[in-house]
């Protein structure tokens, strides 16, 4: 800004120099009558700065008032998100959040045969995390600090990444889990007495990776609040419900380490070799998901959610998973076919169940709130004669208030 009107000084002490040599218009006047002309001179004033300081101030408020145009496009596409029967749903009158959550993560493993005659599940420990969290309507962001492990160098509780969005009309959830260390067998069962007798200890018998996409759309989304237990930006005064449909995608990569196991585990038994033939589990999970969720305003200020979504997911293994055997029966074109389908559907793919659900307990004043609620996701695969199956999620317990009260409210 200071070199701009460095320049309009330079200018303005031009036009000074040059104010003895006007810039003058040739005017042709007609004064005989018979069509004779003259010349007169008509001076042209030069701009000065203050031409310049208008020219330059007009072009400023067009910029503001294109941003501001801009602005209240954004606004109302997010209004859009939130449009609410204010007869079920009251709006919190403040513009952000600031809160302490303390948050525990929970995990576990299923593997065994596809007959369920026996299998072996195995569980992380449970950590505690506890830290601040600020959030703009429905938008948080925070951290967490692993405070069970503090001192327990040895121990790795992986790493956890949860990243929500819930609006009235929509639901986001995106997801990064990577495994520590501090797993152990949790159940064991068909593998004999010996084999039971290991539950409990520790076992570092896999890694996995898990990151993906999860939407959901609430039908009933005037009336039911999805942010009103879950992210605390709404207040359901009035009970009220709503189917809900959705999409997800999901990759999944394990890779077992038997060597990690007890030797007395599968010690002499018929199916050791079924489970060592799988040493790593990698798929692509699509799915099409279809629920329910309800929220009950039981007293004011109150309020109990559950939200359930079973998913038909389509799972994709990568050919790492698994060995292809090709058959030579039939004509050539019928086997390119029989082949295609049995590769979609049974050696690279199947089709199995998932589902999510949520459930909370929350009171909001509208001033401040205090309340716990929890996620969990199930996954399933069948494939090569056994079946896998991971489960995970978290538990929150919350308590925080609101800040910097909106206009008009």
């Amino acid at each position: 800004m200071r070199r701009f009107y460095t320049i309009l000084l330079l200018l303005a002490f031009v036009s000074d120099l040059f104010a003895q040599k006007p810039v003058v218009e040739i005017i042709p006047i007609d004064t005989t009558g018979n069509g004779s002309q003259m010349k007169k001179e008509r001076r042209l004033p030069l701009p000065t700065t203050d031409d310049f300081k208008s020219i330059h101030r007009d072009t400023t408020t067009t910029k503001l008032q294109k941003m501001r145009d801009y602005g209240n496009i954004f606004v109302r596409v997010i209004d859009a998100f939130d449009a609410i029967d204010t007869n079920y749903v009251e709006r919190i009158g403040y513009n952000f959040t600031a809160m302490l959550q303390g948050t525990s993560n929970i995990e576990f493993y299923s593997i065994g045969t596809r007959d369920y005659t026996s299998s072996i599940s195995f569980a992380e420990h449970p950590d505690f995390r506890i830290g601040p969290y600020f959030g703009w309507r429905w938008l948080f962001l925070g951290y967490t600090f692993d405070v069970k492990n503090i001192g327990r160098k040895a121990v790795k509780s992986g790493r956890k990444f949860e990243f929500s969005i819930y609006t009235s009309m929509l639901n986001l959830d995106l997801i990064y889990r990577k495994t520590g260390s501090d797993f152990y067998l949790r159940k064991v069962s068909g593998l004999g007495e010996e084999a039971k007798a290991l539950e409990g200890s520790a076992c570092h018998f896999l890694d996995a990776n898990v990151i993906g996409a999860h939407i959901y759309y609430n039908i009933n989304h005037r009336r039911f609040s999805s942010p009103a237990v879950f992210s605390q930006s709404t207040i359901q005064r009035r009970s009220a419900g709503s189917w809900q449909v959705g999409l997800s995608v999901t990759h999944h990569d394990i890779h077992f380490n038997y060597s990690a196991l007890p030797s007395e585990l599968l010690a002499e038994n018929s199916v050791e070799g079924q489970y060592r033939s799988l040493e790593r589990l990698k798929y692509t999970d699509y799915s099409l998901a279809g629920g329910y969720a309800f929220n009950w305003a039981f007293h004011h200020g109150w309020c109990l959610g559950f939200q359930a979504t079973p998913a038909i997911g389509y799972k994709r293994a990568s050919a790492k998973t698994v060995i292809f055997d090709d058959t030579d029966e039939g004509s050539l074109y019928e086997s390119r076919i029989r082949n295609k389908l049995d590769e979609i559907f049974r050696r690279r793919g199947n089709v199995n169940f998932d589902v999510t659900g949520r459930l909370g307990i929350i009171y909001n004043t509208g001033v401040w709130f205090a309340g716990a609620f929890g996620v969990i996701h199930n996954y399933n695969y069948v494939g090569g004669g056994m079946h896998f199956s991971n489960t995970f999620g978290n538990a929150n317990v919350c308590v925080g208030f609101y800040f910097q009260r909106k206009r008009g409210e």
